[in-house]
């Protein structure tokens, strides 16, 4: 079918398809007469000598009501025991059904037999309808090993794969199984955050991630932003303090181009970092990596395995820096005014606002009607009172 797509004769295509789901619908015709109160499981192992799959297929009532594949790490092992090690593993919380199929010997039957302590049928060379069903577990199990390695391959050639070609293209002196990469995120120079994202051998760390309140830099400057942060992190470091900030990083992404790279490079040479700690810059608008010492930047092939895993490390740590200034200027807009009042909680604040609605409204309340909410006693009513008479509330938007 696929031969003819390529060739362009679809029509042929089209035929052969319609072939394949007949056999499927006679596939399921014959599964169909299996005797209506027979319960079997299918276990097919199949190997490449390096990896394989063991599928089972589960068949109740004279339906197959389930095909799971599950990778197994004992593809040097002979086969009848790997799949003797599988089935004591797989039935420890399962009922066992009447029949077992199999697809290779055991070396021990009997061992089976007096482990499950019950009277089974254990059937390693099947005929007729069992062997139609071991036949499709192993067609399965074959597939999904197949899918299984591409799968691995991709997932190494993006991780650590990449992190080996990175260190290649680079220059790098030490493999950056450590990456750690910043940014700044902030609305008019308000509610200042920084992202570290850390990514282990490829892959996000999330456990090692950390945030920064940037607490010195007034206005909008990303730069000075940045080096706080980086200060602070490598001051960490140098102390030992704090799980994820012991751990050195191999290299620091820094989101930007020549000019926050020069910056941020002064911070390490600062803590005398700089010839343990590898620092690039990632410029956003070409994609160009930018290295200490040199002008000009390296530029990683477009959609490359290195170029891709500099890009999530940075599309992950603006994601995590949005995600983290959002969630505190959310914070600070639905803080009520009532919290800087000493004596109300969230449950007296809540009582207040039942009663009178808004903030403003509460700051024009008198004492004895204060003293009218549930919860507020005398001395908390005359409290309150006091702090909107110095605090007054009259232009603020109601809550």
């Amino acid at each position: 079918m696929q031969i003819a797509s390529e060739n362009e004769n679809f029509e042929n295509a089209i035929i052969i398809r319609d072939r394949l789901k007949m056999i499927d619908k006679l596939k399921q015709r014959i599964v169909a007469n299996i005797p209506k109160d027979v319960s079997k499981d299918v276990f097919a192992y199949y190997t490449n000598g390096l990896s394989g799959v063991i599928t089972n297929m589960v068949v109740r009532g004279g339906k197959i009501l389930g095909i799971i594949s599950y990778p197994c790490q004992d593809a040097e092992l002979e086969e009848g025991q790997t799949l003797f090690n599988f089935i004591i593993q797989f039935y420890q919380n399962l009922m066992i059904p009447n029949e077992l199929i199999l697809s290779h010997e055991l070396q021990d039957k009997q061992l089976l037999l007096d482990y499950f302590n019950k009277k089974i049928n254990i059937i390693t060379n099947p005929h007729g309808i069992n062997k139609t069903l071991l036949d499709m577990a192993m067609e399965n199990a074959k597939e999904f090993l197949e899918k299984h390695i591409e799968k691995e391959k991709i997932k190494y050639n993006n991780s650590i794969g990449a992190v080996k070609v990175l260190q290649e293209k680079l220059y790098l002196k030490e493999l950056p199984l450590r990456i750690e990469c910043y940014d700044i995120s902030n609305i008019s120079g308000t509610n200042k955050v920084c992202s570290m994202v850390v990514f282990k051998n490829g892959e996000a760390s999330k456990k090692d991630y950390r945030k920064f309140k940037i607490k010195t830099v007034k206005g909008s400057n990303d730069f000075a932003s940045l080096e706080e942060a980086l200060t602070r992190r490598l001051k960490r470091y140098i102390e030992q303090n704090g799980d994820s900030f012991k751990e050195k990083p191999n290299l620091i992404v820094i989101d930007g181009g020549k000019g926050q790279l020069s910056s941020c490079y002064e911070i390490l040479k600062r803590f005398e970092l700089e010839d343990k700690i590898q620092m690039i810059s990632l410029a956003k608008k070409l994609e160009e990596v930018f290295v200490p010492h040199s002008s000009l930047p390296v530029i990683l092939k477009p959609a490359s395995v290195e170029l891709r895993l500099l890009q999530r490390v940075r599309d992950e740590a603006h994601r995590f820096a949005i995600t983290y200034h959002r969630n505190i200027r959310t914070a600070k807009q639905t803080k009520s005014v009532l919290d800087d009042i000493n004596g109300i909680g969230p449950k007296k604040r809540d009582a207040l606002l039942k009663a009178f609605g808004t903030s403003k409204e509460i700051a024009n309340a008198s004492i004895e009607l204060l003293e009218t909410v549930p919860g507020i006693n005398p001395a908390l009513a005359s409290t309150i009172y006091n702090y909107f008479k110095n605090n007054p509330i009259d232009n603020s938007p109601e809550e």
